[in-house]
């Protein structure tokens, strides 16, 4: 069972039918940002590690960002 699931996390055709959030690993998560893994570590996003590797919740980690990014924006543009 667990191997199932792990191969429909690891597809990326078969992650869009979960519903839910999504483990991703945080070297992955950083480069669909176009940012380093260090930074994402240094943003606190919610981490589990599996194996010596770390995963970001995809779902949470993006609501974490984009609310990051409007606080940002919402201050310069008030400057």
């Amino acid at each position: 069972m667990v191997g199932n699931i792990w191969l429909a996390l690891t597809n990326q055709d078969d992650r869009n039918r979960f519903e839910g959030d999504i483990l991703v690993p945080r070297r992955e998560f950083a480069r669909d940002l176009s940012i380093s893994e260090r930074t994402t570590a240094r943003m606190r996003l919610p981490t589990t590690y599996l194996g010596n590797t770390a995963f970001i919740a995809r779902n949470a980690g993006m609501k974490i960002v984009t609310e990051t990014l409007r606080r940002r924006w919402s201050k310069e543009s008030a400057a």
